[in-house]
């Protein structure tokens, strides 16, 4: 599994965790990803798209350049 996707899907978890997110399907139905996908993403048999990625950062503000590594902040200011 590479970085940008460990980072994903930690952040599904930083969500619920602070609330932005009831459920964590909540996520995987706003990203379109479906739930066998999400597996196969912890398997690393496939990865996030690059439009997931945008509706991603999109939806919940996230700073797209935290997902590829290169800023500490998780969210926009």
């Amino acid at each position: 599994m590479n970085t940008t996707d460990e980072r994903l899907l930690e952040l599904r978890s930083l969500l619920l965790y602070e609330k932005r997110i009831a459920f964590l399907n909540e996520f995987d139905k706003v990203t379109g990803i479906q739930r066998q996908n999400i597996q196969r993403i912890k398997n690393g048999e496939a990865s996030f798209t690059a439009k997931q990625i945008e509706i991603i950062c999109k939806t919940y503000d996230i700073n797209a350049n935290w997902v590829f590594g290169t800023q500490k902040n998780v969210f926009n200011d």
